[in-house]
């Protein structure tokens, strides 16, 4: 078999993932779709740098480079793996740092207290992880193996559409599988205090 033949038989096995994608300059802050939202953003954000709220759920994940915000008097530096948990109705901003956050590349889950209800028919709290009840930190840096766990759902989540699945709502329903994988986790891995990120490393404003 020539080489380019091989080549081709190999994209085809694996052919590119098409990410949902929201441009740095977007300075949208509502949702469009009444439940949730997945997408990647890249660079520098050039919109939310004003102080706004939500009355939705907000999930940064760093995938690449860094990213600063600040969420009320607090400013957060994440790095790549790196968590930022903001919880409804929660003054917030992207915070510019010089020459910091040019390249970085971040996948943003928005959802409503109601989608998060409705994942876990009322069996458990799936919105805990956004509750401030330890005033310490909002951001989280997990073990590697969990991370890649999250990481993962996060980008099925953000895929525009699923290779080689033509079952019509497929999608919809894997989305709903993988929300309430990366859930369920992530509040299993919030509750542990030393998944926190450590006061000493969150300058005050």
């Amino acid at each position: 078999m020539r080489k380019d033949e091989a080549q081709h038989k190999e994209r085809a096995r694996h052919p590119e993932v098409k990410i949902r994608r929201m441009d740095a300059a977007e300075d949208r802050q509502y949702m469009l779709n009444e439940k949730y939202e997945v997408y990647e953003k890249q660079g520098a954000p050039m919109g939310a740098t004003t102080l706004h709220y939500h009355n939705f759920y907000e999930l940064i994940y760093i995938v690449d480079g860094e990213y600063s915000s600040m969420i009320e008097n607090r400013i957060y530096h994440l790095k790549k793996g790196d968590f930022l948990l903001t919880d409804c109705n929660v003054m917030h901003k992207y915070h510019f740092v010089q020459g910091k956050n040019e390249y970085s590349r971040r996948i943003i889950l928005w959802i409503t207290e109601q989608m998060l209800q409705s994942l876990s028919d009322g069996e458990a709290d799936l919105s805990a992880c956004f509750k401030r009840t330890n005033a310490d930190s909002c951001a989280y840096h997990f073990p590697i193996y969990y991370e890649e766990q999250l990481r993962g759902y996060l980008v099925k989540l953000a895929m525009s559409e699923m290779m080689d699945m033509e079952l019509p709502g497929a999608k919809s329903v894997l989305d709903r599988g993988y929300l309430s994988l990366l859930f369920v986790y992530l509040n299993a891995l919030c509750a542990r205090k030393e998944n926190l990120f450590a006061v000493k490393d969150i300058p005050e404003n």
